[in-house]
């Protein structure tokens, strides 16, 4: 619904796995969905299902996605959904990266924010940096909006 909301075409996945939430992403736009999955093995599986599903909307880019993520990224990013290294300097890297490539309609939702410690402290880093005038707390995952002329608010949804 929020790929369908956001009228979201160039989506972007860090962590491929199997290949589940990338056929889920793919169905809901018209638009490209790019995909980054450092196993080759799970790149395999993933590239298989794809292809049994007819999920011609999918670009799958196998390989660490330090080296691959800068010449994968969309333009400009409408939604990335970031599932790959759960560790602090990553997650901040990665959320650097993108950011730079968003648009005031951007979202970026982190999976696992509350996975460890340091998925904790870079989810508290990413919703207080400039540009974020939006987060919501999900607990699983948070999603991280930049429409500009907000004043920057943060949201902790509790169930």
């Amino acid at each position: 619904r929020l790929i369908r909301y956001l009228k979201a075409n160039h989506i972007l996945e860090l962590g491929t796995s199997i290949g589940l939430n990338t056929l889920y992403l793919s169905k809901a736009t018209d638009g490209q969905v790019t995909t980054l999955e450092g196993d080759q093995a799970l790149s395999n599986y993933a590239n298989n299902l794809f292809k049994q599903e007819n999920a011609a909307n999918i670009k799958l880019i196998t390989g660490n996605i330090d080296q691959t993520l800068t010449g994968a990224i969309p333009e400009p990013i409408d939604m990335a959904f970031i599932d790959a290294n759960h560790s602090y300097a990553p997650t901040l890297r990665y959320f650097d990266l993108l950011k730079a490539h968003t648009h005031e309609g951007s979202c970026l939702i982190f999976d696992d924010i509350h996975w460890s410690k340091e998925m904790e402290l870079a989810w508290y880093e990413i919703k207080k940096a400039e540009g974020v005038t939006l987060s919501i707390d999900i607990f699983q995952f948070g999603l991280v909006f930049f429409k500009t002329g907000l004043k920057p608010q943060h949201y902790i949804l509790e169930y």
